[in-house]
């Protein structure tokens, strides 16, 4: 059991583990691109109050988890690092 929870009190969060991790987002996101379900649901989070956090986050992709934080000069590691 220690040796388990240590998958979660002391994560690795290495660099190549986090780029494994953002493309696998980025395959999750374009697997269900094409789901009707997925897609009803995007259709509902675009017409409700624009102040209701269902508005603001779908899912994530490359874009908003790599190429948006990496244009503002920010180490993605480093955030997953801080945020642990």
């Amino acid at each position: 059991l220690d040796r388990f929870s240590s998958f979660f009190s002391c994560p690795l969060l290495s660099e190549d583990g986090a780029e494994r991790e953002m493309h696998a987002v980025e395959s999750e996101h374009n697997k269900n691109r094409q789901d009707d379900d997925r897609r009803e649901f995007q259709l509902l989070r675009t017409t409700c109050n624009p102040l209701h956090p269902m508005s603001r986050f779908g899912s994530g992709n490359l874009q908003s988890l790599h190429d948006v934080p990496k244009s503002k000069g920010l180490d993605i590691r480093q955030e997953l690092l801080d945020f642990h």
